[in-house]
């Protein structure tokens, strides 16, 4: 049991381990370590470029996106404004630093004060682009990412707390507890007094009965330019997904590690690299960053870049005014690639650190702690060696040493601070090389402090690509299984089922997948299905107490806590789940009024998992009911400084300084700070409470939030969990009027996402049948959870019970298409929708993709979308299917209109998307080609000459290189007709000069450019290859990107047509439509890629 003599003894500890570990910095680094550390908040005027308001409609997984309940902030605008942001400063003598909590909680720049070097991207502006997962991104500084990349909140407030430590350190915590799983995740940053570093701490949780896969890594950007070079150890590195591995650092003749020589988007990710070091350094500016972390745990080394060709500086143009390109180095805990998912169990809490600090004068580092970056050099027979310190390194020696003659360079001994690194430069003649230089440092008691001598890069072999699981009917049963675990590990669970399914149908009774399916039945809420498939799976394995503790999950949301206790017992046998299950056990224990038994099992469970602050938190809770108010405030600040930002570690220690007669303003004040007033922060801790039984507590938190709010403007799942409560308490009448006041309540952006919710609003359900928002909400929770049959029968209630509630027809139109693949239905529904809202653009663009579904003709469509020009004009994607269907309708004036659409409107393009551009090249083709037929050869030039460029309103531009030959032909032709030969054989001796790695939609024109110059041969050789490539592709057995077989109907329909035979040309062109209209795009977009060697 805890009690206050474990917490005192707790306590003393900490503070003489924190005393000692503040000695040694006085000790080893000088008196500058009592040099103060300032940490507040401030408000900042930032200009920003606004974006619209977020999507109302719920976005599911039929979508390829796993948002819900998110919704897109996808609409950006050009209205720049100044907007005051509440800003965090950490600073100390040597750096300061801004932490945004509004923007994510992102680190947001980082500024060396010792020569004003910026070594984190600073934003001067606000200026998003399409990059997260829900649309609004900025670049810069470092931004947080778990459970996964471009976290969908990255662009959204999220909780915050300074802490000014007992060391004369400062840290600003931010954190949230993310919707989509329920993790919890915590960043710490904190700065010492006489460091230049930052230490940022990691707390991932995942408090949930649930395992879930997971990725940690921090997105850090620093400035970009022809002398930025990445600073990372290692042979070999790897692009996303491990599918290609390239030598490092020099590939093809290549050096890879500098900025300027990657002309495209690239990543490059460490592989099996041992080296706790690495970042990025300017040798124009003289200054770098520095990642320090223990490699065994932080694994991830990505380096990121836009490209420094053109498709890669106009994202300067997006994301900056004016500031210019960026590296990212990125840091990934536990993950060493994107994707690289891992398990995180249940209850379980990870946590780790890292160093990052600036360095300068040192012409790069080639080793790094979080003490000393060091470099060696060298220049026209110039050695030189470099040493900068993380702090006041008092009389330290330095020895550089040139070991192949074993000749002392240079020796010396002297204070090295991070305002004074220590270089020296020493003539050495020919003959040397810098793997012969030895640079070390000792400390005034001669300790080695660090040490460097550089190796040469060596030639490895790379090894084969990862690939995706074959076919499910070709593996047997081991591979089945692990197939569908590894799917269902990288967020592909739908992908999954094939291979579990295939797996039972081959044994009906294999544990490992009956356990698997079990847990997927949990996670959708059906409770009896999983209870089958656990007793399947003890059959064979009767002592896994995942199995039991799963049963324990399943009866308890059946509600039959008696035999859920059993359960929850019978799984405490293993270590595996002997946490999880006492922690679930008192919990029971909590809603039947046995408090001492809680405690009891929530000591078991800490005995194991002492990192989970809901443990302490609970225990308060148990306390507190005891009336023994001491030890619940013990506890409250235990989980307190287990997570600086409990929620219910807070809250509990504001009841017991309550109960204590005590005054709370201040931590009132904390906590009514990290909670921020936002709804799912209370909802969260209330439904924390109600899963012990706490009911009273539950309520009593929603009641705070609630307080002065209007019904008609705060969340409605407020008033139908607080109904709920009510009712359970024994209050019906109570329940009644909050259920009441829950239909007041806003529907925008209403997307419960808690299973725990279903029972609350089938409550609400039940006391009125014809609450059609409580079915709606119901409906949008079971769809999401996976129950999506029962999700759509209670959209079609709602649709029913409020003809005019424009967000369930919506859903029934989204369910028609995606679940029940009734694409007719779907498009009715919608046309139901779009009347009840003509406004909504979200309607009309899903709606528009229903009538392409169903092959509603292109004019029909079209003028479906002029009646409201103003909807279309509000969203890019909207207006581009205008353009889209303006161009198919060859109409001159149509055409005339998408080209002045094109040439004047911002389209705010999505990471990697050339879409828009497809369309700029197609408008310029056809009035080229229209002039071309009537021989206005001049207009027919000028247009075939735009379709050359890359507007700046498109928001894209040309990769490097730029395949040219679908554009370029069309200019020949022009000349070719015009009789001017020498211009027109220009342009096709550019053709036939671009390279393949394979045959593509260029192939083709290459082999017209042969043609026209007379080569005969070489055109038929080029055909025959290209038509040998085309057909290997429709045969299904092609794999690369995209659809192949799609592109190979569209080249084989070229190829004939270019042969003569109209019929079959027909034949193939026809099949590649049907399998994609928009098949001439992607072929282009296939060659762009390969060209280029780019992967986007």
């Amino acid at each position: 049991m805890m009690n206050a003599r474990n917490i005192n003894r707790r306590r003393l500890f900490m503070n003489i381990t924190r005393f000692s570990l503040l000695l040694c910095l006085m000790i080893g680094f000088g008196t500058s370590a009592f040099a103060e550390v300032k940490a507040y908040e401030d408000e900042l005027v930032i200009p920003t470029w606004e974006i619209g308001p977020p999507q109302v409609h719920s976005n599911f997984f039929d979508a390829g996106s796993e948002i819900y309940p998110y919704t897109l902030n996808d609409v950006l605008t050009n209205n720049k404004v100044d907007k005051i942001y509440q800003g965090v400063i950490l600073e100390n003598e040597y750096i300061k630093v801004l932490v945004l909590p509004e923007i994510g909680g992102r680190l947001h720049g980082a500024m060396d004060k010792t020569n004003e070097y910026v070594w984190f991207y600073w934003q001067r502006t606000i200026k998003p682009g399409l990059i997260s997962m829900t649309g609004a991104w900025i670049s810069g500084g470092i931004e947080w990412n778990f459970p996964h990349g471009h976290r969908p909140s990255c662009f959204m407030p999220v909780d915050h707390r300074i802490v000014n430590n007992d060391d004369g350190s400062a840290t600003v915590w931010v954190g949230e507890t993310e919707p989509i799983f329920r993790m919890r995740w915590l960043v710490g940053m904190t700065v010492f007094p006489g460091r230049s570093y930052l230490r940022c701490d990691y707390i991932l949780i995942n408090p949930t009965n649930h395992k879930h896969s997971f990725q940690f890594w921090a997105t850090s950007a620093t400035h970009a330019n022809e002398w930025a070079q990445a600073q990372y150890p290692g042979d070999m590195v790897t692009g996303h997904g491990k599918h290609e591995f390239l030598n490092w650092p020099i590939h093809d003749g290549v050096d890879l590690t500098w900025w300027k020589n990657s002309p495209n988007a690239s990543s490059y990710f460490a592989f099996n690299n041992p080296s706790d070091w690495f970042g990025v350094y300017d040798h124009h500016a003289q200054g770098g960053t520095v990642h320090v972390a223990n490699h065994h745990i932080m694994p991830g080394k990505k380096l990121w870049t836009w490209g420094s060709g053109p498709s890669g500086r106009i994202w300067e143009d997006i994301l900056t005014e004016g500031g210019g390109p960026y590296f990212e180095p990125q840091a990934g805990a536990w993950s060493d690639n994107q994707p690289d998912y891992h398990w995180m169990w249940s209850n379980e809490v990870k946590t780790t650190h890292d160093y990052w600090y600036p360095v300068r004068d040192t012409r790069g580092f080639h080793q790094a702690d979080k003490d000393f970056a060091v470099n060696t050099d060298l220049q026209e027979g110039k050695a030189f060696a470099g040493v900068y310190a993380t702090g006041v390194a008092r009389q330290h020696k330095v020895v550089f040493k040139n070991t192949k003659s074993n000749a002392i360079l240079a020796e010396t001994v002297t204070d090295i601070s991070p305002d004074k690194p220590y270089t020296v430069e020493v003539n050495v003649g020919e003959n040397v090389s810098v793997y012969d230089l030895h640079l070390s440092v000792y400390d005034e008691n001669e300790n080695l402090r660090i040490q460097l001598q550089q190796r040469p890069a060596q030639k490895v072999e790379l090894p084969a690509g990862q690939r995706d699981p074959g076919d499910p009917k070709k593996m047997n049963q081991d591979e089945l299984a692990r197939s569908g675990e590894w799917l269902d590990k990288f967020r592909r669970t739908r992908a999954a089922l094939p291979y579990y399914q295939e797996a039972l149908k081959k044994d009906a009774d294999d544990s490992r997948v009956n356990t698997e399916m079990g847990f997927l039945a949990l996670k959708d809420g059906k409770w009896n299905d999983a209870l089958v498939y656990f007793d399947k799976a003890l059959q064979r394995d009767d002592d896994n107490s995942r199995i039991y503790f799963g049963k324990g999950m399943a009866y308890a949301g059946l509600q039959d806590f008696q035999n859920a206790y059993d359960y929850f017992y019978r799984a405490t046998y293993a270590y595996d789940y002997f946490s999880p299950a006492y922690y679930n056990l008192a919990r029971l224990d909590l809603r039947r009024g046995d408090y001492r038994g809680a405690i009891e099992k929530l000591d078991e469970a800490a005995s194991q998992n002492g990192k989970f602050a809901d443990i302490p938190a609970f225990q308060a809770a148990a306390y507190r009911s005891l009336g023994e108010y001491e030890h619940a405030l013990e506890a409250a600040e235990r989980a307190m400084q287990l997570d600086p930002l409990h929620f219910m570690g807070g809250y509990e220690k504001i009841l017991a300084f309550k109960n204590r007669n005590a005054s709370l303003d201040s931590w009132n004040a904390i906590w009514l700070s990290i909670m921020r007033d936002a709804v799912q922060n209370y909802l969260e801790l209330a439904v924390a409470y109600a899963n012990a039984g706490l009911y009273v507590d539950a309520d009593a938190v929603l009641a705070l939030y609630a307080d002065g709010k209007n019904d008609a403007n705060i969340n409605p799942m407020i008033n139908y969990y607080r109904g709920y409560f009510k009712e359970l308490i024994g209050d019906p009448t109570a329940a009644s009027s909050f259920y009441g006041k829950a239909r007041k309540g806003p529907v925008d952006l209403t997307n419960p996402h808690r299973l725990e919710g279903k029972a609350a609003l089938e409550a609400a359900i039940r006391t009125n049948p014809n609450d059609a928002n409580a079915h709606l909400f119901l409906g949008n929770l079971l769809y999401a959870g996976g129950q999506r049959e029962e999700g759509f029968a209670n959209w079609r209630k709602a649709a029913e019970l409020n003809d005019r509630l424009v967000h369930a027809w919506r859903n029934v139109a989204y369910a028609e298409r995606h679940l029940k693949n009734d694409k007719q239905a779907s498009y009715q529904t919608y046309k139901k929708a779009q009347s009840l809202n003509p406004d909504d653009a979200r309607i009309l663009l899903e709606m528009d993709q229903r009538a392409e579904d169903i092959d509603v003709p292109a004019a029909e469509r079209l003028a479906i979308l002029e009646r409201y020009p103003t909807v279309v004009n509000s969203r890019d994607d909207l207006l581009s299917r205008w353009i889209d269907l303006s161009l198919a309708s060859d109409n001159p004036e149509y055409l005339q209109s998408v080209y002045d659409k094109l040439g004047t409107h911002h389209f705010h393009s999505w990471e990697g998307q050339y879409g828009i551009h497809y369309a700029w090249v197609e408008v310029n083709q056809k009035l080229g080609d229209l002039a071309f037929l009537k021989d206005d050869y001049a207009f027919a030039l000028h247009y075939y000459e735009e379709a050359c460029k890359y507007p700046k309103n498109l928001e894209v531009a040309a990769r490097t290189p730029d395949l040219r030959a679908h554009v370029y032909w069309n200019l020949a032709k022009v000349y070719l007709a015009r009789n001017e030969k020498e211009q027109a054989a220009d342009y096709l001796r550019q053709i036939v000069a671009e390279r393949y790695n394979r045959p593509h939609l260029g192939t083709l024109y290459r082999a017209l450019a042969y043609r026209a110059l007379s080569n005969q041969t070489e055109y038929e050789n080029l055909l025959k290859q290209l038509e040998e490539n085309a057909k290997q592709r429709t045969s299904g057995e092609y794999r690369y990107r995209g659809d192949s077989q799609t592109i190979g109907h569209y080249l084989l329909s070229l190829i004939y047509t270019e042969r003569g035979d109209q019929v079959a040309a027909a034949e193939e062109l026809k099949k590649a439509l049907e399998r994609d209209p928009r098949v001439m795009r992607i072929a282009i977009r296939e060659a762009q890629l390969d060209f280029a060697r780019a992967h986007q």
